[in-house]
């Protein structure tokens, strides 16, 4: 476990990482940059013992390398992933990892947010975002918009109503990739999202679906 923890979690029968990181806002990075033993496919999670869901300080050693960036950010509760973008806002509670063929127009749209907005964020980018790069988080959320959160359209049928952050499901997305992405269990997603049905089956390309609430 990482040397610089100070918040620990007690494991029991039946969790997993996704639940644990979704429950105490930490990304999935995080959770096994801090407790390698996991494993990145969680295998390694064992019952009755601890894990780390929080680190002292800006950056971390594990005994081989630094996190940097894993940090608990200005707000509460929320761990900011690594590696980010040069410049985020600082003030940032909502990420998204960027893969090859990404572009802003398509980030900022699948997470309901202005192009404006995105660039703000994540000055790094730039305007016309020639500096986006993959496999580094950028902002899709910021502290201010989680006060009077506006709901995109077409949304899935009896979406949880405290839903705060969306996600516009494309062809050929699943129910398990979504979760994966944004570290949320299966029943967390399938609570807030009852039209997609527990076996996946209602889920609709270009509606939007929510992957956490406030």
């Amino acid at each position: 476990m990482v040397s610089a923890c100070d918040k620990f979690y007690k494991v029991i029968a039946d969790d997993s990482c996704y639940d644990i990181s979704n429950n105490n806002r930490i990304s999935l990075s995080s959770f096994y940059a801090w407790n390698p033993a996991v494993n990145t496919d969680c295998s390694g999670l064992q019952a009755n013992e601890y894990v780390c869901i929080g680190v002292k300080s800006s950056s971390s050693t594990d005994g081989s390398s630094t996190i940097t960036g894993s940090t608990t950010s200005t707000v509460s509760g929320i761990t900011t992933p690594s590696p980010i973008q040069t410049g985020m806002i600082s003030n940032c509670d909502a990420f998204y990892k960027v893969i090859a063929d990404d572009s802003c127009y398509n980030i900022g749209n699948n997470h309901a947010v202005s192009l404006s907005n995105f660039y703000t964020w994540n000055p790094a980018v730039k305007t016309d975002c020639s500096g986006l790069q993959a496999n580094e988080y950028v902002c899709v959320g910021v502290e201010s918009t989680r006060t009077g959160v506006t709901t995109p359209y077409p949304v899935q049928t009896g979406m949880v109503s405290t839903c705060d952050k969306f996600y516009k499901v494309v062809a050929d997305d699943s129910c398990v990739n979504i979760a994966n992405e944004y570290g949320i269990s299966m029943s967390s997603f399938y609570a807030w999202n009852p039209a997609v049905k527990t076996d996946c089956t209602g889920l609709q390309a270009d509606e939007y679906v929510c992957v956490a609430v406030a």
